[in-house]
């Protein structure tokens, strides 16, 4: 059967879309890196390793939280609201925007009261009290920018989407640090806890003003009705985020547990770093999940294989790039640009580069599982990997410190996309390794 003009057209239009949203993305996400490697050495001079592993620690507490008290609300707003838009169904659009709004707002909330009670009532058990009562006014800030990105993304603005934690965030906190050391003020942990404070509530009022800019006219005004069913999609979709962010994390903490603080430092420069790598990698997540809900939702399944195909490859071969030019010139340049105490995190930052090599050859099918209804699958992956990769890490960051973390991660990294790579064969018998640049799945109508 021969394609009819209107689906020539619209798959034309799909293809400039998601073209367009990439360069776009690049430039932002180009643009985001250098802020956030900036922001990363003007910490890393200006903290020193054991200023920097606490500063470390507490970011990472709050975005553990940050991530638990979303409840998965980011990545379903994506979904339905995308599938809203598409629908124009206004009301379960603006449905959806403030019932998530509010669950996310008191969820965070409360875990952030909860933080600054621990850290008010026993200021020994986790650190610098100044510092985690400053880091728990981060947890609802990260959350809500959180959420408003992701329902820019659902709304058609790819770019100005990921802008928010991308770019100003960072390059916000770039000219904070810059003006303090202008003013010839001292930095601690403390300092730098609240800086980012100040850089996140600028962040969550741009991403607020965009939010409403993008409503088309006629949503505006069209009153909300309730959603039905997320909550149960919600709790599944929450868990597996909260495991995600856990897996980004529980390295450094980890370190701060059963090792120094210096240490800790060192796996800071090498995650600072790794955005190099990663930022790549994590344009094709952000741009495709819209055009792969709705793609799967209209049963476009070659469409969906070719997408899934090319990104893989893409992935993966910036990614093999990346760990080529670390093995031969990273140990040198960590020393050029963060001081020559940094130069034991080379190890660790080639170890994560591996890592997500591992990533970028399995491509993009968690972010199918997660926008075609595969939660559970998806979960699954991430509850095998990251208790696996904890497991391991525990040992070998006491015995191997920062390398020891980095090598779990590799660990974890093949767990997690084989286990997934089943689920996306399992749930919708498509290929979305770099293998299918090969074959296509025999499956496909």
């Amino acid at each position: 059967m021969r394609p009819s003009l209107r689906s020539l057209m619209q798959l034309a239009m799909e293809e400039r879309a998601i073209l367009s949203s990439t360069f776009g993305s690049f430039a932002v996400r180009l643009a985001g890196m250098a802020a956030s490697f900036v922001f990363g050495v003007q910490l890393a001079r200006g903290l020193g390793p054991d200023g920097l592993g606490t500063y470390g620690i507490i970011v990472a507490i709050a975005l553990v939280l940050s991530v638990a008290t979303q409840f998965g609300l980011q990545t379903l707003a994506t979904r339905e609201i995308s599938v809203a838009m598409a629908q124009q169904r206004w009301a379960a659009l603006r449905g959806y925007l403030r019932t998530f709004g509010g669950v996310v707002f008191g969820l965070s909330t409360a875990a952030a009261s909860l933080w600054a009670a621990t850290a008010w009532y026993y200021p020994m058990l986790l650190g610098p009290q100044d510092a985690n009562l400053l880091g728990a006014l981060l947890v609802p800030l990260y959350a809500l920018t959180v959420l408003v990105s992701a329902e820019l993304r659902a709304l058609h603005r790819i770019v100005s989407g990921q802008t928010l934690e991308v770019l100003i965030r960072p390059a916000f906190m770039c000219v904070l640090l810059a003006a303090l050391a202008i003013a010839g003020m001292k930095g601690n942990a403390t300092v730098a806890v609240g800086l980012q404070v100040i850089a996140s509530v600028v962040t969550l009022s741009v991403g607020l003003f965009w939010l409403r800019s993008a409503l088309p006219a006629v949503a505006r005004s069209t009153p909300p009705v309730r959603p039905n069913g997320w909550i149960k999609a919600g709790f599944t979709l929450g868990l597996f985020d909260v495991l995600k962010q856990i897996d980004a994390t529980y390295g450094i903490l980890l370190l701060g547990a059963f090792n120094s603080e210096a240490e800790a430092g060192y796996f800071r420069v090498a995650i600072s770093t790794i955005i190099f790598v990663a930022t790549p990698l994590s344009i094709f997540n952000v741009v495709l999940a819209p055009s792969l809900a709705r793609l799967y939702s209209a049963g476009e399944r070659r469409r969906l294989q070719q997408i899934m195909s090319m990104a893989a490859v893409t992935m993966f071969a910036t990614a093999i790039g990346a760990v080529l030019v670390i093995l031969s010139l990273g140990k040198p340049l960590i020393g050029f640009v963060f001081g020559q105490s940094y130069e034991l995190a080379w190890l660790p930052l080639l170890l994560l580069a591996i890592a997500q090599a591992v990533n970028g050859f399995f491509g993009v099918g968690w972010v199918l599982l997660s926008m075609s209804g595969g939660e559970r699958a998806l979960t699954f992956s991430f509850t095998v990997s990251v208790s696996i990769s904890i497991a391991v890490a525990i040992p070998l960051t006491i015995l191997y410190g920062a390398t020891g973390a980095a090598t779990a991660a590799v660990i974890g990294s093949v767990v997690q996309n084989l286990v997934a790579w089943r689920g996306v064969r399992r749930h919708s018998s498509l290929e979305s390794s770099a293998a299918g640049f090969l074959w296509r799945a025999r499956s496909i109508a």
